[in-house]
């Protein structure tokens, strides 16, 4: 549109003026009332006062390149569905903030650096993420870093994630691994996982769940360091390894209530108690009783060499036909033998 001309005001008497202004004042009110999108493109000023500002689409700032003596930049537009003001600066930092009727978004981005950070908030859940990209270079090998930090809050929920994936770029091709940690937190339980992917594919993880009721800890491996009491019984179906002793308040039950089968303690070196649900079985390449009083009660039997040194009594009756000294009864006799073979007798009246 171009600039509008008014008429002069003219006259020699003060009805003259008054009428050359009151013509100018009409012309005046013709321009304000014709003014709109149609006949105003653009419109320039230090200071702008009004009242209301009717307009399908209102922009601020400029993204023309930056002027000389100024490293920022700042734009704020609005549209019929959302706000928006970014502020960028030339070294790559840019922060934006928008506005539409279900959202609202912040982000502050380092190009330089290669960082950023958002933050997402709905009517449901604030979501929360920094990102962080890192490539270093090592010889012919490029290694890239790629870390996220998120944290998700809903109502009945929040949710944190820690994420990281490294790629290894060399002569020898394209190499992937990946590790992720997530704490999930809600009114009836908390879970923590810990997953971790190597180069080849294969995937470990690491898993503890809590409720009201129990604690469940799932891992490859489980180390406790200090001392750890249990009140309660220690219920599994694997193997427990302990490398030192261990001390045992009552009594030591092996197989208690299970179906019959062969139950043992194993001592190493060949030696072992076992019980197969008939006979408790006690071998050993050799078997010692030491102590003042040492009873063998039922029916036993003895595979191998029964040694009795000469300086131990010996109670009770022995077999006849084994090595050693022996004593029998048969026929009103009784026979003592040696090595099985009968050296006297004695009639018994």
């Amino acid at each position: 549109m171009p600039v509008p001309g008014f008429s002069p005001v003219v006259g020699t008497n003060i009805e003259e003026i008054v009428d050359s202004l009151e013509k100018q004042r009409k012309e005046l009110m013709w321009l304000l009332q014709s003014l709109d999108t149609t006949n105003v493109k653009e419109l320039n000023a230090e200071v702008i006062n009004a009242g209301r500002i009717n307009a399908k689409h209102l922009r601020v700032g400029s993204d023309t390149e930056f002027e000389d003596g100024y490293d920022t930049r700042a734009l704020f537009e609005v549209t019929n569905d959302r706000i928006t003001a970014t502020v960028e600066s030339i070294n790559g930092e840019i922060a934006t903030l928008t506005i539409e009727s279900n959202q609202i978004k912040t982000s502050v981005v380092d190009l330089e650096n290669n960082l950023s950070s958002k933050i997402t908030q709905t009517a449901s859940s604030i979501r929360s993420e920094v990102e962080a990209k890192v490539t270093t270079i090592n010889g012919s090998i490029a290694t890239t870093n790629y870390n996220v930090s998120m944290v998700n809050q809903k109502a009945d929920e929040i949710r944190s994630t820690v994420s990281s994936q490294s790629t290894s770029i060399s002569n020898l091709g394209t190499r992937v691994s990946s590790a992720e940690s997530t704490i999930s937190q809600q009114s009836w339980q908390i879970s923590q996982k810990v997953s971790q992917t190597d180069y080849n594919g294969n995937t470990i993880a690491s898993l503890i769940n809590q409720t009201a009721t129990s604690v469940k800890i799932q891992a490859q491996n489980i180390d406790l360091y200090g001392a750890v009491m249990v009140n309660g019984s220690i219920e599994g179906s694997t193997d427990i390894r302990i490398n030192r002793d261990a001390y045992i308040g009552n009594n030591l039950n092996l197989g208690v209530g299970s179906s019959w089968g062969t139950k043992s303690v194993n001592f190493g070196s060949g030696s072992n108690i076992t019980y197969n649900g008939s006979y408790l079985e006690l071998s050993s390449p050799n078997v010692r009783l030491n102590g003042s009083s040492n009873e063998i009660n039922g029916y036993n039997t003895i595979y191998g060499t029964l040694n009795v040194p000469y300086t131990t009594n010996l109670v009770g009756v022995v077999r006849a036909e084994s090595s050693g000294l022996g004593i029998s009864y048969s026929g009103g006799y009784l026979y003592v033998k040696v090595n099985g073979s009968t050296v006297g007798s004695v009639k018994l009246s």
